[in-house]
């Protein structure tokens, strides 16, 4: 059976630890050094891993946001530097 899935949609949608995941699965399978496991960050705490996962939900869910749902996101990142 064959899917045809953008690899950047699959990643983006992915939680933190669905990404680790996947890259350990790729070191297994050979797709990937070794050394790509110790590139993954694994000192994400609760929080983070909450904030990481909201942000991949509001990126895979781009299109369906209202003018003033962006204009609050740009907002908001405008006011954290």
């Amino acid at each position: 059976m064959n899917f045809n899935v953008d690899p950047e949609e699959f990643v983006v949608s992915c939680s933190a630890t669905e990404i680790v995941e996947l890259v350990e699965a790729l070191v297994r399978w050979g797709h990937l050094p070794q050394a790509a496991n110790h590139m993954v960050n694994y000192d994400y705490t609760i929080s983070e891993i909450d904030y990481e996962n909201a942000l991949n939900d509001l990126h895979a869910k781009y299109k369906s946001l209202s003018s003033e749902d962006e204009q609050t996101i740009i907002s908001i990142s405008k006011t954290v530097n």
